[in-house]
């Protein structure tokens, strides 16, 4: 909650009126303050226009007195030109130089939309005009992304001064950054000042151009679309106004928008030639997927909505705020590492989850109810492409259970070699009372030595052998991991910012091949690992608890599905994934270090954990804390556990992923043990204080984070055959340009993947659903043999990929494909 009642937007409650994750709020009784439109949007009527820009709106209800809806503030008269172009003169070139490089389009073509700088608040400027190009209001750029707007001013157009020079058609684009990015490509463009804003003032400026409305490529998980239904709205509404037919169009090859379609085509905006190449290709991409909207109609004349790839998933980025309120001191860590290395934040905060996790593994366990227990170790796979710099924050986040360790290891180090030189001398004591009871004559003598021998073996035997201290392990076959964990009290961390773990699993190393899952099962879920094999001493690991830290690139993961054992063994649905948008192309190039005091506070909380000691049962022995849950907590899981097992139902989004969904709730558990027991340590007594509503809604909304990843991950593994016919369907349709098809073209299109027609009923329902096709009514009348059913190709797929032939199911069909950033 923010001052005076309002609430902020974020990436699970965007914004209603211009479906953006930042920079609007929303107060307690309904109302909406959106700072990116200049008028309340249909359904929504004004409330007053905010000072430092935007309005506040709520959505119109019947029964409200006339004009109890148009308050509007009156703002002293500003003189925006003049700002405008003092702030312009203000900025340096290394300032301009530096936010061209953040946004990877060319100095000039920000010195085009008169890109300024505030020095008071040490951010750029943005001027916005109205449809007579005329400023009337500026907005703000901080140097972390965030936006703003100076007080008074009103909401327009971002222009670009050579417009006039660049050729139709003229974008109709979202924001100050897409428009730099166009005219980098030669390209003219306009930006509106949200996905559905800025009408009045197109109507105005451009009535005497050719535009196309571009819509961003950001379709949500709830399935709603802001990128497309805003420019149909734009469209929709000028078509109107202009009493003549406009198109509108999503951005090609699934990229965002403009900025984020730039910084994919690999090519040096030095080169002009190859940015005016670039930018032609765009325009033809454009104008060939545009759609015609008729005025007065305010929907598409082709009735067709555009194709939703089936291997696109709208990744949610890592909730931080999720992250208790105790443990705040992670979501500051987890920030500057991100920062500091410039990754996605996503990999850092898995990884301190799965460290987390590794100092409190043994040492609490969370009792849900009845005989249900959860230990806290878990599973985590995060999937990276090279160059990520995973190893460094490997490094980093790992670092208070490495330094822990050696620091262990030198106090531990004289107590280690003192008991190993006492039982080197138990070892030679039985070794004489051996030779000397073997060496004795029968009767008492004898007797005498052989039971000093015998009590000599036993004291051998029950002998504790201490070993130098390991929390931390990486290339690990499964025979050694057995013998880790037995000789460190069961339990491990296998950290590793490889994928040759799987590897290992598989059987790399193994005589015969084989894949050897059994330590990794067990040590998941706490099963006492038995190990009595020839040439090998027997091993007894009790409880064990093995916590499983990596990163992988995406190719690690294909084909997992098909290695023996990975999934019919239950091993893939153990991991939480996670699969973040890679920042490659958008990273600074000086970054801020990771503050001292934060890098401290966070080793502290670690190193805390690992110093906590087990507690005790009625027989001395060590045993876990248990951890209640509190009544408010049980409530909120059994919530989140009645929706998980509906959705494991037929038809439930778990029905092809059975083996993760049915573990997601026992995940969370272990999720809130690890939160509470961080938070609860200092205090030396984890189970004093039962698990709160609000750490296990914070282990929730993780839970939810990880379900379209796990369903990412799971595609890139291979895990539905349905998907992977459908999407040979998909390249046969590109390729050879088919407009309509019969079941039986298609079933002869893949021969040879499938035996029978009938299989095609799934892959041809998917292809309809995500709207790549769609069934032709085609009964004949009169006797005879059924026709085989027709379907028709969506016209907009064939037109996206009428310029990129070569590489548009790749993009359609890619996991990362779904980009973040946006100005």
């Amino acid at each position: 909650m923010s001052k005076n009642g309002w609430n902020t937007v974020n990436r699970r409650s965007p914004c209603e009126i211009c479906g953006k994750d930042d920079w609007c709020a929303r107060a307690e009784d309904g109302v909406a303050r959106c700072m990116r439109a200049s008028d309340p949007p249909p359904g929504w009527s004004m409330v007053k226009r905010c000072d430092d820009g935007g309005v506040v709106c709520r959505q119109s209800v019947d029964g409200l007195p006339p004009g109890a809806e148009t308050v509007q503030h009156d703002a002293p008269p500003r003189d925006w030109v003049h700002e405008a172009s003092d702030f312009s003169r203000a900025i340096t070139p290394e300032r301009l130089l530096a936010l061209a490089g953040t946004l990877g389009v060319l100095p000039d073509s920000l010195e085009t939309i008169s890109v300024g700088w505030h020095a008071p608040r040490g951010c750029w400027t943005f001027p916005e005009c109205d449809g007579d190009g005329r400023v009337i209001g500026i907005a703000l750029r901080l140097s972390d992304g965030s936006k703003n707007f100076i007080k008074h001013g009103r909401r327009g157009l971002v222009v670009p001064s050579k417009l006039a020079q660049l050729p139709d058609p003229v974008f109709i684009v979202e924001g100050p950054s897409d428009v730099a990015a166009a005219v980098t490509l030669g390209v003219a463009a306009v930006g509106r000042p949200n996905n559905r804003g800025g009408v009045e003032h197109l109507a105005r400026l451009l009535r005497d151009r050719k535009i196309i409305i571009v819509g961003e490529f950001d379709p949500k998980p709830d399935g709603s679309w802001p990128g497309r239904d805003g420019a149909q709205a734009v469209a929709g509404n000028l078509a109107t106004k202009w009493k003549k037919a406009l198109r509108w169009a999503l951005m090609p090859d699934n990229a965002k928008d403009v900025r984020s379609w730039l910084g994919g085509q690999n090519i040096d905006l030095h080169e002009e030639t190859a940015c005016r190449a670039a930018g032609r290709k765009l325009v033809a991409a454009i104008e060939s997927a545009a759609i015609e909207i008729k005025p007065g109609t305010g929907v598409a004349s082709v009735d067709w909505e555009p194709p939703v790839p089936l291997g696109h998933f709208n990744l949610p980025e890592f909730p931080i705020e999720s992250f208790p309120t105790g443990l705040c001191v992670f979501r500051e860590f987890c920030a500057a590492v991100a920062e500091s290395y410039q990754v996605p934040i996503d990999m850092p905060a898995m990884l301190i989850l799965a460290v987390g996790a590794a100092a409190l593994a043994k040492r609490v366990k969370v009792h849900v109810r009845g005989d249900h227990h959860e230990p806290v170790n878990i599973f985590v796979s995060v999937a990276m492409e090279p160059a990520n710099r995973k190893s460094g924050v490997f490094r980093t986040v790992a670092q208070p259970l490495q330094e822990f360790e050696r620091s262990e290891n030198e106090r531990l180090a004289p107590i280690i070699e003192e008991r190993q030189t006492e039982r080197e001398i138990l070892e030679k004591r039985l070794e004489e009372a051996k030779k000397k009871a073997s060496r004795a004559k029968p009767g008492t003598e004898r007797k005498k030595l052989a039971k000093d021998a015998l009590d000599l073996t036993e004291e051998l035997r029950q002998f504790e052998v201490l070993f130098p201290p390991r929390y931390v392990a990486d290339d690990a076959t499964p025979e050694r991991l057995t013998t880790l964990l037995k000789h460190h009290g069961g339990r491990m961390a296998l950290l590793s910012p490889e994928g040759d773990t799987f590897d290992l699993m598989a059987g790399r190393y193994s005589k015969n091949g084989c894949t050897n899952l059994g330590v990794y099962l067990k040590a998941h879920a706490g099963d006492d690992i038995r190990v009595d094999r020839v040439a090998r001493p027997s091993e007894f690991v009790q409880e064990p608890a093995l916590t499983l830290g990596l990163a992988v690139q995406p190719d690690v993961l294909c084909g997992l599905m098909a290695k023996p054992g990975f999934r019919g063994r239950g091993l893939l649905g153990r991991f939480l994934y996670s699969m973040p948008v890679s920042t490659l192309g958008h990273r600074k190039v000086a970054s801020s270090a990771i503050p001292p005091a934060v890098a401290s506070a966070y080793r502290e909380v670690l190193e805390c954990a690992l110093r906590l000691e087990p507690a005790r049962n009625e027989l001395g022995r060590e045993v876990s804390h248990i951890l209640e849950i509190g009544k408010d907590a049980l409530y909120e899981l059994d919530r989140f556990a009645t929706s998980v097992e509906r959705d494991l139902g037929d038809g439930g989004q778990f029905e092809a992923m059975r083996d993760w969904g049915g573990k997601l709730v026992g995940a969370v558990c272990r999720i809130a043990g690890i939160f509470h027991g961080l938070q609860a340590i200092p205090a030396l007594c984890p189970s004093a204080k039962a698990i709160d509503a609000e750490t296990m809604l914070c282990a929730i909304a993780i839970g939810e984070y990880c379900v379209p990843h796990a369903k990412a991950a799971y595609h890139q593994m291979g895990a539905d055959p349905a998907v992977r016919l459908a999407e040979r369907l998909i390249k046969w349709l590109r390729n050879e340009r088919v407009t309509q098809f019969s079941k039986r073209d298609a079933f002869n299109s893949i021969r040879g993947m499938i035996h029978r027609v009938d299989e095609l009923e799934i892959p041809l329902q998917l292809l309809c659903d995500h709207s790549f096709v769609r069934l032709v009514e085609n009964d004949r009348p009169g006797p005879g043999r059924r026709p085989s059913p027709k379907y028709e190709v969506n016209p907009i797929f064939l037109a996206q990929n009428t310029q990129n032939t070569h590489n548009a199911l790749d993009g359609l069909n890619s996991t990362h494909s779904a980009q973040r950033s946006s100005m």
